[in-house]
């Protein structure tokens, strides 16, 4: 007989990193893509059911400043939608990594 392990997911950190994307005004795709991540693992992060390696979650941090996503208040604003914006290196990555939103 096949076992099924069902982890419980973490609701709460998957809204908020919904949140965040929205305010960054990107896709799971777009995120994803500038992430160097899947497209998979950005929903996944988002529906709670895994969490986004360290480096993953310091380039959303560094993007989401960049885009002021963080008003006043410190929650999260939601654009509703996704904006085109030029594309260039975070100072924090490696010449190597993924670009950042300018």
């Amino acid at each position: 007989m096949k076992q099924f392990s069902y982890r419980e997911r973490d609701y709460a950190f998957g809204q908020s990193m919904l949140a965040l994307r929205t305010a960054i005004g990107l896709t799971q795709a777009g995120l994803a893509e500038h992430l160097g991540a899947s497209r998979r693992a950005a929903g996944e992060w988002e529906v709670g059911s895994s969490y986004p390696k360290a480096h993953y979650l310091q380039h959303v941090m560094t993007l989401a400043m960049q885009q002021q996503a963080f008003p006043p208040d410190g929650r999260p604003r939601r654009s509703g939608r996704c904006s085109k914006r030029p594309v260039r290196r975070c100072s924090s990555m490696s010449s190597g990594s993924p670009p950042c939103w300018a």
